[in-house]
């Protein structure tokens, strides 16, 4: 409760106009919930802290996922964390006005297999962002679509382990070439906090 009442404060304090959906989460036998409201859990060294959430700014909804390690992170965690960054860093070579959609969830789920990781989101690797906070084009496999510049896009490959729930969300708009990332990039190793 403690951290999920300074994560709202804080975005309502940086100029949030609306809170959409948010979630903390930590603790083996707590990893797999994505959903749900904040419990009365005390945080354990080597726990995994996950945030998912999203609010409005001048009308137009952001949304991201980060985690942190607390007071140690273990060799599976920081190269799980190292795997999740590489699988991110691969949907987004696949964004560039004309490839397909779908692409993108492929490449995704290609990397997660080769790594030996199950596929942990519930149907797809993505979706679009703007006056809603999830709204069309889903980016899944057989969405064969082009991706069209000025599209608004949040990527988000997740696997879940027992040792944490390992997602980043990054949010870009498409570019003829490419991508302008909107969201500052999550660091490139597993943080640990205190």
């Amino acid at each position: 409760w403690e951290i999920y009442r300074e994560f709202t404060v804080a975005l309502l304090q940086r100029g949030a106009e609306r809170l959409g959906y948010i979630t903390v989460t930590s603790g083996e036998g707590n990893y797999h919930r994505r959903t749900g409201g904040p419990t009365d859990r005390k945080l354990e060294e080597g726990d995994l802290l996950w945030f998912d959430g999203g609010c409005t700014y001048f009308g137009y909804w952001a949304d991201l996922s980060r985690m942190v390690a607390v007071g140690s992170c273990s060799r599976e965690q920081a190269e799980a964390y190292r795997n999740i960054m590489a699988v991110v860093q691969m949907t987004l070579e696949e964004v560039k006005a004309g490839n397909p959609i779908g692409g993108i969830d492929r490449r995704a789920r290609a990397e997660l297999d080769r790594l030996g990781y199950p596929y942990g989101s519930a149907s797809r690797v993505g979706h679009g962002i703007g006056l809603d906070q999830t709204e069309p084009p889903s980016i899944i496999e057989g969405v064969e679509a082009p991706l069209r510049a000025g599209m608004v896009l949040s990527t988000e490959p997740t696997y879940l382990t027992g040792h944490g729930l390992y997602q980043i969300e990054e949010l870009y708009a498409v570019t003829e070439t490419g991508y302008d990332m909107l969201t500052h990039p999550a660091p490139a190793e597993l943080r640990v906090v205190l």
